[in-house]
């Protein structure tokens, strides 16, 4: 898929709903033409042409803009194999939303992780996150305002999360849920200091189950590992409010 063919899939597919998922899919592509294209074979985009047709497709589908935590994410992706990056523009896409329109929150997670990524996929993880929605005006129940995710085993490169509603599920927990809370206005990614560097980075989940290659699953599993040798690294959520 040329990045041109790219674009024409990200301004039309059903499965892009949001800027961050269509920046996601085009860092996944970066890397799928670094590591599985022949060399005479790989092109990139140059930074500001991907802005730039970002910014298209921003307008187009009426996408929002991130919230401004986003410019604390040093993103880099390589444009080649000879070890030339380019490092990923927030800026233009982070401006301040109108206070009438719908605005994102980012929610940490309470857990941080420094175990291998197959733990992940191959064992059931509860992810514990504390939000107390804007519509949410008073609350008397015990513990705080938020949800537990937990992952849903399984033997692929397919991380799959499930929203806990049941009232069993908060049980002994530090959390409890309201309905306003919503799975399809999350989007989940991961950060954290990147090896030994004092700078956060981020890690894309999005796409992962599309990752067929693999040498494409090693490389994203080494880039995993590297959050994984300190204790700042969690899960995030980027939350969409004002919609219930």
């Amino acid at each position: 898929m040329s990045f041109n063919e790219l674009l024409n899939w990200l301004s039309e597919s059903e499965h892009v709903t949001s800027l961050l998922l269509a920046i996601e899919a085009v860092w996944t592509w970066c890397y799928y033409n670094s590591y599985c294209v022949p060399k005479e074979e790989a092109h990139y985009p140059r930074t500001n042409d991907l802005c730039s047709k970002l910014t298209d497709l921003m307008t187009d589908r009426g996408w929002l803009h991130l919230p401004a935590e986003f410019k604390n994410f040093p993103w880099g992706y390589y444009l080649g194999r000879r070890n030339i990056w380019a490092y990923f523009q927030w800026d233009q896409f982070c401006l301040q939303p109108s206070p009438t329109s719908n605005q994102y929150v980012i929610i940490d997670g309470e857990e941080t992780f420094n175990f291998p990524l197959d733990e992940l996929f191959s064992e059931t993880t509860k992810l514990t996150f504390y939000f107390k929605h804007p519509s949410v005006t008073s609350c008397n129940l015990p513990g705080k305002c938020g949800f537990i995710l937990k992952t849903v085993p399984s033997d692929k490169p397919l991380l799959t999360l499930r929203l806990c509603t049941e009232e069993e599920n908060y049980f002994d927990e530090p959390v409890h849920f309201h309905d306003q809370i919503r799975a399809e206005n999350m989007h989940i990614f991961f950060s954290g200091p990147r090896g030994n560097s004092f700078y956060y980075n981020y890690l894309p989940l999005s796409w992962l189950g599309w990752i067929t290659t693999e040498l494409m699953r090693k490389y994203w599993q080494n880039n995993f590992k590297c959050f994984m040798n300190n204790n700042h690294s969690r899960f995030k959520i980027l939350y969409k409010v004002g919609i219930c």
